[in-house]
């Protein structure tokens, strides 16, 4: 019979021993990877290893993503030798069984993604409930499914729940003002890397998507806020007002990359709707390679999509939707009233 054990220190050695069959390392990441991303995220993840006969023989990690809401599947494998024996089906009856205890948040959405070409995976997937949503890029397809009324929980499963973060904004300190430039590099840097990795025709000559100019003439022109966690900086806003007609811009909004998909950014902008609550419309822009950005505001905040600036179209506001850095921008609007 298989069940799950979370990865300890005990025995986080047997996970880094697994191995993947050939050919099967470019769809599933090794539990190192893993693991160490399961150390960043450990507030909203449980790493467990898969059981047979009291030896793991797999691995695979939970974790909720805030921003949706929902729980993902992470990195699910089973050790070459001990592949086709079925129990990939039987630990993925145990991920769902522990999800439907909602350890993170509430949510009945379950979502993973699955090689193209990766046929057996995906009729396993399938065989349990899931169906594609249409979102797919290059390699990857996503699939997804809701979960039915609960059933009795094993008693195995530790219960860790998780409130919702509780975020203010506390304006812009002027001694905190190098810190948010830096913080707000930092986060638009890392972005990059996450699309582009090292390489560098993105970037100004001081290796920076945003200057530090457009920084500051941001700050300066407009009202800037430190987005705050249960009282720690995790991120920052600025946005320009406009009292007459009332149709204002955001200029910046980053969180910490160390603490995405928690929520923040959709918290922090629910606060700052309420802080200007005659706003007729929002307005802002992001690099067209920032695809959590442009998820986030279309998806998750109900901003359009209305122009794309480029080589052959540009803003009429440079640099404020460009400047040094992206030459490639999405503008965006909401409409309020």
């Amino acid at each position: 019979m298989v069940e799950l054990r979370a990865i300890t220190g005990e025995n986080f050695i047997d996970a880094f021993e697994l191995r993947l069959a050939p050919g099967q390392e470019k769809y599933v990441s090794h539990p190192i990877r893993s693991l160490a991303q399961a150390y960043v995220y450990r507030d909203q993840c449980q790493p467990f290893g898969i059981y047979a006969d009291g030896n793991m023989v797999g691995y695979v990690m939970v974790i909720y993503d805030y921003d949706i809401p929902e729980y993902d599947i992470w990195h699910m494998m089973i050790d070459e030798a001990q592949q086709g024996r079925g129990y990939g089906g039987q630990a993925l009856d145990q991920v769902l069984e522990y999800i439907r205890t909602k350890p993170f948040g509430d949510s009945d959405r379950v979502a993973l993604t699955c090689g193209k070409d990766n046929v057996i995976a995906r009729k396993l997937y399938e065989k349990k409930g899931f169906a594609a949503t249409g979102y797919e890029d290059e390699d990857e397809t996503e699939l997804a499914l809701t979960l039915k009324q609960p059933v009795p929980v094993c008693r195995t499963f530790l219960e860790a729940g998780m409130n919702k973060p509780h975020i203010t904004l506390a304006p812009l300190a002027a001694e905190d003002r190098e810190g948010f430039i830096r913080d707000n590099q930092y986060a638009f840097r890392y972005g990059a890397m996450e699309e582009f990795g090292l390489r560098d025709d993105h970037i100004d000559e001081e290796g920076e998507i945003i200057s530090r100019k457009t920084i500051e003439q941001s700050i300066d022109g407009g009202e800037a806020y430190r987005i705050r966690l249960d009282g720690r900086s995790v991120g920052g806003v600025v946005v320009k007002i406009d009292p007459e007609t009332q149709r204002n811009e955001l200029e910046l909004l980053f969180v910490d990359p160390a603490a995405h998909s928690r929520g923040i950014g959709q918290a922090a902008w629910r606060e700052v709707e309420r802080l200007y609550p005659d706003t007729k419309v929002w307005e802002t822009c992001t690099p067209y390679f920032e695809k959590r950005n442009i998820h986030f505001y279309v998806n998750r905040c109900g901003f359009h999509i209305v122009e794309f600036f480029c080589a052959g179209h540009r803003s009429p506001h440079e640099p404020d939707c460009g400047g040094v850095g992206p030459d490639e921008m999405f503008r965006f609007e909401k409409r309020m009233k």
